[in-house]
């Protein structure tokens, strides 16, 4: 599956099989998973493939998933989501801290990136980016 990357053409091939995997419960799938979502050729479609991640157990990942709810479009940080609210009780202390600081140092950063309300118009993506980066923090406080 590895092999699959993300060309029009296998797409729908890969996506089919990381369904089957993850229905299957098919537990050594994990690491091809995020090799998948972590090679930059497959950017433009992770989203199914954090899906297809959500059902199985990936909780050794949980700040990976963390930092790209600091980074990643709508869509990827929605299925990133589901895999926060699934395993925020379940993690270790050291990751759910790990990952607050992940969370905290990311919305320093949105908040200097965001403009002045009354100077400039509003940036929708950047307090999107916020709401998610802020949910994260009180799942984990």
């Amino acid at each position: 599956m590895n092999k699959l990357q993300y060309d029009g053409n296998t797409i729908y091939i890969r996506d089919a099989i990381a369904c089957s995997l993850s229905n299957l419960g098919a537990q050594e799938a994990v690491p091809v998973f995020i090799d998948l979502i972590k090679n930059p050729e497959n950017i433009k479609n992770i989203a199914p493939l954090i899906l297809y991640l959500s059902d199985l157990d990936c909780k050794e990942y949980y700040t990976y998933f963390v930092g790209l709810i600091c980074r990643s479009d709508f869509h990827i940080r929605c299925m990133c989501q589901i895999i926060l609210e699934k395993y925020s009780e379940k993690v270790s202390k050291e990751l759910r801290g790990e990952s607050l600081r992940i969370l905290r140092n990311n919305i320093s950063i949105v908040n200097s990136q965001a403009p002045g309300f009354y100077i400039k118009p509003i940036d929708v993506e950047l307090i999107n980016q916020m709401q998610f980066i802020s949910y994260g923090m009180i799942l984990l406080s």
